[in-house]
């Protein structure tokens, strides 16, 4: 399981709101200067993230909480948006290919065409799959439990 830590924005019902930031393993060793990666990584600020949880326990705004994501979630994510376009490409060029010589096209104007055909349809097969993919609970992250709670001052919370 891939698990993160991320702070609790708010609550509603069951389900809880929560940010974290995208962290880059590169600018943590001796090389990170004359590394084109960590320059890269220096270059672009955090990113935040915000999504929900269903709630596991007791929380408040301002609570660091652990959240988690089995590694089969994100090898299957990783592989319908890379894999699936990838292979509706090649797919799309041998078919192209075929269809250029039994036309008799001189170019390749034809190849590129369906080369663009096909990664719009792998595109499109990548969007209408990860929409149903989402929908099913066991793609969500899930919250483990809590990291640490911030203490309550009256009506006012301390971080």
């Amino acid at each position: 399981m891939i698990i993160e830590t991320a702070i609790v924005k708010s609550v509603t019902g069951d389900q809880v709101s929560v940010q974290c930031e995208s962290q880059s393993a590169c600018n943590h060793c001796h090389a990170s200067d004359n590394c084109g990666t960590g320059t890269v990584a220096k270059a672009f600020p955090h990113r935040t993230h915000r999504f929900t949880v269903t709630k596991t326990a007791d929380v408040v705004a301002g609570d660091k909480i652990e959240i988690g994501l089995p590694e089969k979630n994100l090898l299957t994510s990783a592989m319908l948006v890379y894999l699936l376009p990838l292979a509706t490409i090649l797919f799309s060029l041998g078919f192209g290919q075929y269809l250029s010589q039994v036309l008799q096209f001189d170019g390749e104007g034809l190849i590129i065409l369906a080369a663009f055909i096909g990664a719009y349809f792998g595109f499109a097969w990548t969007r209408k799959l990860s929409v149903r993919f989402n929908q099913r609970f066991d793609f969500k992250p899930k919250m483990i439990g809590v990291v640490s709670q911030s203490e309550v001052i009256g009506q006012w919370r301390a971080d």
